[in-house]
């Protein structure tokens, strides 16, 4: 889906009479841009250690790949070889981008496997392209108002593409072993079923089967075995 989806986006997409944005243009850009990395980083942040905070990061890696390519064809295309340093500022500003967009691209794939942070970088960064291509170069769509709804459709399979890879990645694996169970959890009064399945060593002390493998050793003591106080 997210392959199908994104090839059609591009398939789409034309640019003929594409123009060079100014400098108001590029400014809004690297404020929106900018804007939305952090809120994705943010995001990412208070996911904590799960898949989703691999697409979130992969995600903010794919808006400044994005947002590196526009500054990569604005400096191309205004590039002379009488002033090569007149767009000095655009360079930075590629150079930021492709910098964290590196930096977040390597930090996505910690916890969250391989597939779903590639497909969703892989996704996000054409599509943030197109749509800067289309709102700041005057680029448009084939086939008129048709190809834009076509274009709707095909980023909307793409986008579905990718969560269903991230709910794939966060349903939990098959065959997982369930939470060790908590010394003492579910026991009924002396004499239940929850005492009398459990084997005893000495006196009041009882040893449970550990039903999944954990870090932490539990100890339960009861009043009544110590110093043989009831």
């Amino acid at each position: 889906m997210a392959t199908a989806g994104l090839a059609g986006l591009l398939s789409l997409t034309t640019g003929a009479d594409a123009r060079s944005p100014g400098d108001a243009d590029r400014w809004l850009l690297t404020g929106a841009a900018s804007g939305a990395v952090g809120l994705l980083f943010a995001g990412a942040h208070l996911a904590g250690r799960s898949p989703l905070r691999g697409v979130l990061l992969a995600t903010a890696a794919g808006v400044s790949f994005g947002a590196a390519s526009v500054f990569t064809k604005a400096v191309a295309g205004e590039w002379t070889p009488e002033a090569p340093l007149a767009e000095w500022t655009a360079l930075l500003v590629l150079s930021a981008f492709a910098v964290a967009g590196l930096l977040l691209s390597q930090a996505s794939y910690r916890g969250a496997g391989l597939a779903a942070p590639l497909a969703t970088l892989t996704v996000v960064n054409p599509v943030v392209a197109a749509v800067v291509g289309v709102t700041l170069f005057g680029e448009g769509f084939r086939y008129g108002a048709a190809g834009a709804v076509a274009a709707l459709i095909c980023g909307a399979v793409a986008a579905g593409g990718l969560v269903e890879l991230t709910l794939d990645r966060m349903a939990p694996a098959p065959g997982a072993s369930p939470p060790p169970r908590r010394a003492g959890a579910g026991k009924g009064p002396k004499g239940s079923d929850g005492d009398a399945a459990r084997p005893e060593i000495g006196q009041g002390v009882d040893v449970g089967a550990v039903t999944g493998a954990g870090a932490d050793l539990e100890v339960e003591m009861r009043s009544r075995a110590v110093a043989g106080r009831p």
